[in-house]
This record gives structure tokens, sequence and C-alpha cells, in this order.
């Protein structure tokens, strides 16, 4: 199987590694300049710099014009022959980027079904549910108070109806592990001051993300008429089971770094794991371990293990 993924980055590169041990995977980045390929299997690497002008992207779909050769030998290397699609192209919080994220992904799906992949994953963010209290499951409605969330909300009905059942939709809580240390989160003390201590945190372990993603190629791509597999929805949670409160939480991973703990309104509540209530904000990514052969090997950010890198 062919394995696409628009992204190599944080999220991308491990993910990558993950699956070229068992499937044929070739990925983008926007420059080769910083590209590290994995230490084993064999990852084959494009160029692609998103979105693709007007003049690029007509001539990509009208056979009659020529595309230039570098592009040409991009757009081929990634969708000729590909069955699955990954896009883990975050959408990002600076306005004159988010501008063309859209149109970016929109390119790319279109490209996608001109050569007939097969299924699309793509990475969206819980933060299309808004601020405000509840607990939020795949039926929840959602009402984005970012730019970033607006933005993926429409996209995601896009896809949706761009692609009906050939599409999944992940929707990730925030991303820790490796690297990404929420220790480092809170830099600016005035920061912390303005969010309240007792609130519960919804993270997401980014091992249990290309876990997630494994599983659903092979259920959904590989063994889709297996007794055991049940139809997949368009769109998943992926949040870890277990909510700390917030000053649990960074109190804890800013001692592993040995930084001083933000200081949060109410920060005298330390219960790491109390029921939830009301006025709280909570991610519900249960849903896909009920439907794939999916379980969260990090279920409690109190546990989260941090390395260089997820792979």
């Amino acid at each position: 199987m062919k394995i696409a993924i628009v992204g190599l980055g944080w999220l991308g590169m491990p993910l990558a590694h993950r699956l070229s041990s068992k499937h044929q995977v070739v990925g983008s980045k926007r420059s080769l300049l910083d590209y590290q390929p994995p230490k084993e299997n064999s990852v084959g690497c494009y160029p692609l710099t998103l979105p693709i002008s007007e003049n690029e992207y007509e001539a990509l779909l009208n056979e009659k014009k020529r595309l230039p050769d570098p592009l040409l030998l991009s757009i081929q290397g990634l969708f000729q022959e590909t069955d699955c699609l990954i896009i883990t192209l975050p959408a990002s919080r600076n306005p004159a980027i988010l501008e063309h994220y859209s149109a970016s992904v929109k390119q790319l799906i279109t490209i996608a079904k001109n050569f007939k992949v097969k299924h699309t994953i793509f990475t969206s963010s819980t933060s299309v549910y808004g601020d405000s209290p509840g607990v939020y499951d795949e039926a929840s409605s959602c009402n984005p108070s970012s730019l970033p969330g607006k933005v993926l909300v429409e996209l995601e009905q896009y896809l949706i109806e761009s692609l009906q059942d050939n599409i999944t939709i992940l929707r990730l809580a925030g991303l820790a592990g490796a690297n990404r240390h929420p220790g480092r989160f809170f830099q600016k003390p005035e920061a912390a001051l303005q969010l309240e201590g007792t609130s519960l945190v919804n993270f997401v372990h980014g091992e249990d993300v290309i876990n997630a993603i494994d599983s659903i190629i092979n259920d959904k791509l590989i063994h889709p008429f297996s007794p055991c597999n049940r139809k997949l929805m368009p769109i998943y949670n992926l949040c870890a089971p277990i909510h700390p409160s917030r000053n649990a939480f960074y109190q804890l991973t800013s001692e592993l770094l040995g930084l001083p703990a933000p200081i949060f309104k109410q920060s005298n509540y330390s219960c790491s794991n109390h029921p939830f209530k009301f006025d709280q904000r909570v991610i519900d990514g249960l849903a896909i371990t009920r439907d794939i052969n999916f379980r969260y090997s990090h279920p409690n950010p109190l546990n989260f293990t941090y390395n260089d890198s997820l792979y």
C-alpha cells in the first residue's frame, strides 16, 4: 500500500517512520534543506509549497497544459498510485498564514480525487468546539471562538461533502509528548494568570495519534471486510480519557524541567481526577476505542513520556 503524508513535521515525520515499516510511504515538506530521513526504513520526500499558484493549479487540472518539471515530479511522486493521503498540516494562528491554509487543503483534495486516492485522513483540532463548558463528543455542536477553529469547521464540512465515505477527520486535543513539553508552554507568567487553575486539561500524546492513524489504515483499507470492524464515523476526537486539573498538570510538567510552575487563578485546587462538572470543558475521546482496534497507550497526561522525538 502506498501512503502519502503532506506535512512531514513534528507529527508527520514519526508517523511516516512508523508506517514505512509496513507500507510504501512518501511525504512532502516545503523545503528539503531541513529534511532528516528516519534512520531505518525509507521515506521518499518531495518539496511542495502550498498553495500552488493559480496558473500551476490550472495546468495541473488541464492535461493539455504543462506543469513546471519540479512541481510535476512532486505531484506525481506524492499522488500517483497512492492509496491513502494523510494531511497533517496545522492550522496556524497567524492570520496571514491561515489565509492560505484552507485553499491549500482544498487543492490537495482536488488533486487526490483526480489521482483516485482511495482514502484521506485529516488532522483537525478540538478547537472547533469552542471554549464554553461542556462534555464534547463527536455529535456535539461546533461553536469555535478562534479563527483557526472557524476555518477548520468550514474545512471539515467541505471534506465530508467532497469525499463522503472516503474521509476520516481526527480532532486532536492539545498535543504533547516527545520534545513537545507542556512545562514550557507558560514562559510568560501573565498568560497563566488569565486561566482557571481548577479547569481540566484536554491533551493527547503524539504516540496515540500515530497509533490511531495506523489503526484506521488497518481497519479501513487493509481489512475493511473483517467481521470485527464497524463502519467508521467521518469524525473522531483524540483525547486522553483522564483529565487532570490545570494546576496539577502544569505543576508536574514544570517540575520535570526544573522550571517554576505557572500560577493560575484559584490555584489551591490540586485534585488530578475528579468527576466532570457542568462548568468544565471536557473532550470525550472514547468513541474511536469502540469502533476500531485502538486503545490509548497514554491515558493519563500526568504520566506522559517526553524525549527527543516520537521515534
